[in-house]
């Protein structure tokens, strides 16, 4: 749902080898909702994207990276195995629904890259 992409894309991302993963269905503020919006939001964009495509949907990622512990045992509850965050890093095995990562953008280049992993 919301998409910039088009079904035909998907699918051949897919075919490619990439992983989908889910990013909730109307890209919401989860840590303001209540217990069933958010259900709706995170366990519901889950069975949307599995059953368009077919394919396991194992992790998670927070919009706008905003998270608390309500939003991390719903994510839970929804049979995710993980989510990625917005914290700067590298993600720690230990805090799987904490992942931390880095923001690869087109203007980062490998030098940018190179400079973000070394001091991540």
């Amino acid at each position: 749902e919301g998409s910039d992409l088009y079904e035909s894309n998907v699918k051949a991302m897919i075919a490619a080898g990439w992983e989908l993963a889910a990013h909730t269905i109307n890209h919401l503020d989860l840590t303001t909702l209540d217990s069933t919006q958010l259900k709706h939001e995170v366990a519901g964009s889950r069975a949307i994207l599995r059953q368009r495509y077919g394919v396991p949907v194992k992790n998670f990622c927070y919009p706008a990276g905003r998270f608390d512990p309500t939003v991390i045992a719903a994510v839970k509850a929804a049979g995710y195995a993980g989510a990625t965050t917005e914290i700067p890093g590298y993600a720690d095995r230990g805090a799987p629904y904490e992942l931390a990562r880095f923001e690869i953008l087109g203007s980062t280049g490998v030098t940018g890259l190179a400079k973000d992993l070394a001091s991540g």
